[in-house]
């Protein structure tokens, strides 16, 4: 019973996740800004991307660490046989290869895409209201109250 418990507690509902980036949408220079851009939040995917292949590759190799040195010098006949071996080969370029890979950036891009389209057709919703703004800035206020119109005048 009591492990059922701390099982249950433990779970995590998915659809409670913070967002990895908090878009805004700001009106500057009579228009509708999305912040931010999208080539900016892809540049940053990019550059999180990038640092994953960076910390590959800076991990050392086996075969360079004193600690595993019995286990890559080869020794033929009791003698030790002592040759460079060199850096090994590359791992991000292997990692990066990969069609796994790959097809995970461009999974990765695909989903950025989407997601901009997304913010790009909700902030076209708030264009009407942008449009009445815009009018209404071009009002005269001084020219509106001396004409003494009624609030029915603006109900629509």
């Amino acid at each position: 019973l009591g492990q059922e418990e701390e099982e249950e507690e433990e779970e995590v509902d998915p659809d409670d996740k913070d967002p990895i980036f908090m878009t805004e949408i700001l009106f500057q220079d009579d228009d509708l800004q999305i912040l931010p851009r999208e080539d900016n939040v892809a540049q940053e995917v990019s550059n999180v991307v990038q640092g994953f292949f960076d910390n590959i590759g800076a991990i050392q190799r086996f075969m360079q660490m004193v600690v595993f040195s019995e286990y890559t010098e080869p020794v033929i006949a009791e003698t030790s046989d002592e040759r460079d071996f060199g850096q090994g080969p590359d791992v991000v370029l292997m990692v990066t290869g990969e069609e796994e890979c790959r097809e995970n950036q461009r999974i990765i891009n695909e989903s950025l895409e989407l997601a901009f389209q997304d913010v790009v057709t909700y902030t076209k919703t708030y264009d009407p209201f942008k449009d009445i703004y815009i009018e209404n800035t071009k009002l005269d206020t001084d020219e509106v109250k001396s004409k003494g119109y009624s609030l029915e005048r603006f109900k629509d």
